[in-house]
């Protein structure tokens, strides 16, 4: 099968099942000159002409227990998560900093997905951490660290949730 032969059947796929904002694999050097559209007379894909996924809100407040009070700072980065009640994926995620007091109002949208094949829709485990070093992907000993006991059907208010946890 040729590499243009790929890419058609990839977008017709993409069409069937619905996906956006896909693009087609960029030939490789052995493929130059190689036409990559589709061919004359193919069914149109429609892929860009998709509308995007409904996207919910979640909306509260982040407290943090008294025992752990002095391991935060003013000015600290705490990431909030939505994540997949099913899979565990992470859904949304949002950057507040800890202000001169708590409670920290939180707010999860639809501009927070982290794909555009997601909303945020269903139910959902809300995280938070204070990350020290302001990068989302570490974990590390001295991050502070909470997550709502039950699932978070969206759209939500007054969602409440404690740090309560050192890492």
């Amino acid at each position: 099968m040729t590499k243009t032969a790929v890419i058609v059947i990839t977008l017709g796929l993409l069409s069937v099942f619905g996906c956006k904002d896909q693009a087609a694999p960029t030939p490789g050097p052995a493929a130059a000159g190689s036409p990559t559209t589709v061919p004359a007379g193919h069914p149109a894909t429609g892929i860009g002409d998709l509308p995007a996924l409904p996207s919910g809100e979640i909306s509260g407040a982040l407290q943090i227990a008294d025992n752990l009070k002095d391991k935060v700072a003013a000015g600290d980065t705490v990431f909030i998560m939505a994540k997949n009640a099913a899979t565990g994926s992470l859904v949304a995620v949002t950057k507040i900093q800890i202000g001169d007091k708590f409670p920290l109002a939180f707010r999860l949208s639809g501009g927070d997905v982290m794909h555009a094949q997601t909303s945020l829709a269903g139910k959902v485990k809300i995280e938070a951490r204070v990350d020290k070093d302001k990068d989302a992907m570490t974990k590390n000993p001295g991050d502070v660290y909470g997550e709502t006991k039950e699932l978070v059907a969206i759209p939500a208010t007054g969602v409440e949730l404690t740090l309560d946890r050192l890492l």
